[in-house]
């Protein structure tokens, strides 16, 4: 009777250790940004900043942002967002859009959109300023930025 008991405690040990070693395992392969952040990154950022008028007053800029994942593992939690600039490149106090990548394949290129809207009055202003692509994990960690021009 105590033999059994030893082999299952034995048993249930080596469940629980293959268990443990399962789960760290998987964890270390869901993106660690500490080693992952300098492997993705944005390849290109362009926008389409023509005459769009959605409805009534309010105007819209589409932006196209580019990016790639150059590690072996899979990425998440990387977000996308557009900031506008003033003359000495700080950013503008606005809303800005965030748009959440989603998983990040290893080598998978991704096109992300981004539509910026706006009041038809701030036409001109918005034209002719400048704007920043933020690549971010988990929105607070900056993993690269790209400006427009």
């Amino acid at each position: 009777m105590k033999r059994i008991q030893v082999i299952t405690a034995i048993t249930f040990f080596i469940i629980g250790l293959v268990i443990g070693l399962l789960v760290a395992s998987w964890y270390s392969h869901t993106g660690d940004w500490s080693e992952t952040g300098n492997k993705i990154r944005i390849t290109d950022f362009v926008a389409d900043m023509g005459w769009f008028n959605p409805v009534g007053v309010t105007m819209v800029f589409v932006f196209n942002v580019t990016i790639e994942n150059s590690s072996n593992q899979n990425i998440t939690g990387a977000q996308v967002t557009i900031h506008r600039l003033d003359d000495q490149n700080s950013s503008i106090p606005d809303y800005y859009p965030l748009v959440d990548v989603g998983i990040l394949e290893p080598s998978e290129i991704r096109q992300v959109r981004l539509d910026f809207f706006f009041g038809l009055d701030r036409y001109s202003e918005y034209k002719a300023s400048n704007y920043l692509a933020i690549l971010s994990a988990n929105g607070t960690t900056v993993l690269d930025e790209r400006k427009l021009f």
